[in-house]
């Protein structure tokens, strides 16, 4: 193509320099998701040279981005960063009830009274009281389960709290769908992809309609 006039969708097409896809930059409305790898901090910079997302996201965006609410540093998964302040604040804040999706190795078995209390809604250890929660069981053993949890917080390492409430040690934990927008869309850790208009739609999805 050599049509400097040629229209695209940054969000759908490719746009290759010497076999090498160049992504966006400008001042318009940014919304991208990332696959966080465990390991990276949810921070732009680090005084202590600890690899960040903004080293994920430098050289490909002109656009200052931040990130629309935290992955602690052992959590990979799905990560928004946008330029979007409102929209930012509708995906993070609890009033707005959009889910979180996480899917937790845990240490151990998770019995129909853990997981009721947590459906329930727990109390952490810094006082902040839990909201009910969706969860299921996927896989489980004596030694392992794998423990799929909806919430609509974001409180800081939330899922993490409330299954140390229960005495449960997490193994892995993955970030696994903001609203209607899973992580399939980015999937390897690292991925990065500019959404679409009809996919931040899909970010506002509330609870229980994911």
């Amino acid at each position: 193509m050599r049509d400097p006039w040629q229209e695209i969708e940054p969000a759908r097409d490719a746009i290759c320099v010497d076999g090498e896809r160049i992504l966006p930059i400008g001042n318009e409305r940014l919304v991208v998701a990332i696959n966080k790898p465990r390991g990276y901090i949810t921070a732009m910079s680090d005084d202590r040279n600890r690899p960040t997302v903004g080293d994920l996201i430098r050289e490909h965006f002109q656009t200052p981005l931040f990130h629309v609410g935290r992955l602690d540093r052992d959590t990979g998964g799905l990560l928004i960063m946008t330029n979007d302040g409102q929209l930012a604040h509708e995906i993070a804040h609890p009033s707005s009830s959009v889910c979180k999706t996480y899917l937790a190795r845990i240490a151990g078995s998770l019995n129909a009274r853990e997981t009721n209390l947590l459906r329930k809604g727990v109390l952490l250890r810094d006082g902040f009281k839990t909201s009910p929660a969706e969860v299921r069981v996927l896989e489980q053993t004596d030694d392992v389960s794998l423990v799929e949890l909806i919430i609509k917080e974001g409180h800081k390492r939330q899922v993490r709290e409330m299954l140390s409430f229960l005495g449960k040690e997490v193994l892995s934990l993955t970030r696994t769908a903001i609203g209607g927008i899973s992580i399939d869309i980015v999937p390897g850790p690292g991925d990065i992809r500019v959404l679409t208009k009809e996919e931040t739609r899909l970010l506002r999805r509330k609870k229980g309609t994911c």
